[in-house]
């Protein structure tokens, strides 16, 4: 047989692209449906059963996907998966599975129910999260507030009010914290390029204001030799 001709694969590759825009649709207009009748459609196929040749010459997400579709809810463990894919005919293991199903999960496409997997399409959208603020933008009773979260922890109750406050008043720009970078600053001056551990332990600086102290890119830089260095 001879060569197909330019025209024919022109026709051919058009064809393809317009087969991928009519899947997309498709998709797209099934997970809108999906929503509106609380994850029903696509949740199971006629039969609900894999025939021997269903996953044949098939890449592993699309064959992740179609069994899911064919067998329908529950969502199914990476081992049902993995015996579905080849009672269907693709020859696949764990590892591969498992990384095409993490790709699919990135891409929206299905998602981890507690230790098993579903398309996204057979839930409705997860609940958003409100962004929580970043520390710069908390007053330093809002920083105090959120660093009392800690106490209890290691170190003591009163110890970690102490720091809760420092780093509070160091990171809203405080005298108190402009002390403590003057302290570490000292140090490094008289001692040298000095180590996290060697600073907190010939300074007073709680540990906890030690760490937004050195944030300060202005003053601070940690060298390749992980040792701290004014900035000149």
């Amino acid at each position: 047989m001879g060569e197909a001709t330019d025209s024919e694969k022109t026709v051919l590759e058009s064809l393809k692209r317009e087969r991928d825009e009519l899947n997309g649709l498709i998709e797209a207009l099934e997970k809108r449906i999906s929503l509106r009748l609380g994850g029903t459609v696509g949740s199971s196929n006629t039969s609900g059963k894999v025939g021997p040749d269903d996953f044949f010459r098939m890449t592993t997400p699309d064959a992740i996907k179609k069994f899911l579709k064919t067998v329908g809810k529950p969502a199914r463990s990476t081992t049902d998966m993995i015996d579905g894919l080849k009672s269907g005919g693709l020859a696949t293991n764990y590892t591969n599975v498992y990384t095409a199903l993490s790709r699919l999960e990135k891409k929206g496409e299905v998602v981890k129910v507690g230790d098993n997997w579903g398309l996204e399409a057979w839930y409705p959208p997860a609940p958003a999260r409100e962004p929580k603020p970043a520390l710069a933008d908390l007053s330093t009773e809002e920083l105090v507030e959120e660093a009392e979260k800690f106490v209890g922890k290691e170190g003591g109750e009163e110890q970690q009010k102490t720091e809760a406050v420092e780093v509070a008043a160091t990171n809203s720009g405080g005298t108190k914290g402009d002390g403590r970078k003057k302290e570490i600053a000292d140090f490094i001056n008289l001692h040298g390029p000095s180590t996290r551990a060697e600073i907190l332990a010939g300074t007073d600086v709680p540990e906890g204001t030690f760490a937004y102290c050195m944030k300060d890119k202005e003053r601070f830089v940690k060298g390749e030799d992980g040792k701290w260095r004014n900035v000149e």
